[in-house]
């Protein structure tokens, strides 16, 4: 029996939408946007300290080093040193007075470690030898991070975006194995963080989870968040506007896909069930909480 073309469009359009949110999210578009904004950058010299430094990390991985250090700068061999380049520029743009392990931390995130302090100690490494192109300073004791130069907002946002996926607008894919459910082009591991192995785990109770329909409230979307924090520097005003910012636009977007979507769920190590957002979430403070409704309500007991 063949659908209508109507019903075929209702049933695909949605995992088209998906498709190219995930897209459009994914970390691998953040290389493409910062690059766009050095090139584009004709106030300051963005572009000669990129250059310099896709130089300095590609004389810092050239070289013989102790064995050990060998063995960690072999590992980021799967990396160009371009992309290395716009992570630095990802880790320290805006950053004053930052402590270094918290730029190491983030930068190290990317070069794809198991051990973190191989990941923090070779992202330190690389912010070193990066230094004297001028984009940023190390400087203090303990040490600290520096930088003048800022990004647009909207290329900011977009970073900010790419941190955390979107609930899904389209049912998510059912686990089959501890690696390929949620989302229907990214891939990700059951079990949140770096964890991951073959044994069993209760793949069941994901699926029944995250095919959870909810949708927002209208009537919240009304109501301007306040902060549950006192907002006493400029750091978290600007953090507290940032995520007030972005959930608007998610949330917005939401609506326009049809205010109905789901949350990919994982594991933790410790056995708990968590919902995968930041904007939107029914596992986060209490304003978001009470923006979420279920798209498909039911009764259980009583009468209205």
């Amino acid at each position: 029996m063949k659908l209508p073309m109507s019903l075929l469009a209702q049933s695909i359009l949605p995992r088209i939408q998906q498709v190219v949110r995930e897209d459009a999210q994914s970390t691998k578009n953040i290389k493409k946007k910062i690059l766009e904004d050095i090139n584009h950058s004709i106030l300051d010299k963005r572009k000669m300290m990129y250059d310099m430094m896709v130089i300095a990390i590609n004389e810092y991985r050239h070289k013989e080093y102790f064995e050990r250090k060998n063995k960690r700068i072999a590992h980021i061999g799967r990396h160009t040193s371009e992309e290395i380049a716009v992570w630095v520029f990802q880790a320290v743009i805006d950053k004053k007075m930052e402590p270094i392990q918290n730029v190491a931390t983030r930068l190290g995130s990317h070069l794809g470690f198991q051990n973190p302090f191989n990941a923090v100690e070779t992202a330190a490494e690389i912010l070193a030898v990066c230094r004297h192109v001028g984009l940023f300073d190390i400087y203090g004791n303990p040490l600290r991070i520096d930088c003048g130069l800022t990004l647009p907002l909207e290329t900011k946002d977009f970073i900010e975006r790419t941190r955390y996926l979107d609930p899904l607008v389209t049912q998510p894919k059912d686990w089959t194995t501890n690696s390929n459910g949620g989302y229907l082009t990214i891939r990700h591991s059951a079990l949140l963080g770096n964890e991951y192995h073959k044994e069993n785990l209760c793949l069941d109770v994901l699926n029944i989870a995250q095919k959870t329909k909810f949708a927002l409230d209208i009537h919240m979307l009304d109501i301007k968040e306040e902060s549950t924090k006192p907002l006493n520097t400029l750091k978290k005003k600007v953090a507290f506007q940032t995520r007030e910012r972005i959930t608007n636009q998610v949330s917005q977007e939401l609506l326009e896909a049809g205010n109905c979507f789901c949350f990919q769920h994982r594991w933790c190590f410790r056995g708990r069930l968590y919902m995968q957002g930041y904007y939107v979430n029914l596992q986060s403070d209490s304003f978001r909480k009470a923006a979420l409704n279920f798209a498909e309500p039911q009764l259980i007991g009583g009468t209205l």
